[in-house]
């Protein structure tokens, strides 16, 4: 979704976010967007997945964060003068069954309506 510089520097700077909040970043491979969250979070990536389109615009799912950490990475992220993220998530039992494309739809609708262009 990003040219390869933008997404290289990008993830430098999540990185630093996360040594600073003791937090651990997986990227999520594009053969993975069309798979449930759970299955490649409990078995790991299928190998026979297709490579689907890569998504519009970045997205972050959080897994296993408190409230007081979430919040801590955002601030955090505000500091390292990240880009605004708009497509951001916490994995609930409501949405681990989604696939990451599925997910990135919900969060690009709720944006939109919140926006008043829905």
């Amino acid at each position: 979704c990003l040219p390869q510089e933008q997404r290289e520097e990008l993830l430098d700077k999540l990185e630093r976010v996360c040594r600073r909040c003791y937090l651990s970043l997986y990227e999520i491979r594009q053969e993975m967007l069309d798979s449930p969250i759970t299955t490649w979070m409990e078995k790991g990536p299928d190998p026979s997945a297709q490579k689907g389109a890569p998504l519009p615009e970045p997205m972050l799912l959080f897994c296993g964060v408190s409230s007081s950490l979430l919040g801590k990475a955002l601030q955090v992220m505000q500091q390292e003068q990240i880009p605004r993220i708009p497509h951001k998530a916490v994995l609930t039992e409501h949405n681990r069954q989604w696939t990451p494309r599925q997910l990135y739809g919900e969060l690009s609708r709720e944006d939109q309506a919140v926006r008043g262009k829905g």
